[in-house]
């Protein structure tokens, strides 16, 4: 699978995920979805296959500090 392929996967795996943890939660469900899309849009002209393989294609870290929500996007910086 080439590395646009892999990209939409994620896009789409991310959408589907975010409709089953918010599922009761019309809020949420909007706000995650404009963020997924906002990131996506954000990052669209990366055509480094290198930068799009370590920064978006691999397991995102998740951070937790106390008091905070924990960092889930790759390409964010942790609060």
């Amino acid at each position: 699978m080439g590395q646009p392929a892999k990209v939409l996967q994620l896009f789409k795996t991310l959408h589907r995920t975010r409709q089953q943890v918010f599922k009761n939660d019309r809020r949420a469900l909007e706000a995650a979805r404009v963020k997924i899309n906002e990131e996506f849009k954000k990052h669209k002209s990366e055509t480094s296959p290198e930068k799009i393989k370590e920064d978006y294609l691999r397991p995102p870290k998740i951070t937790r500090s106390p008091g905070k929500r924990a960092q889930t996007w790759p390409w964010s910086s942790p609060e």
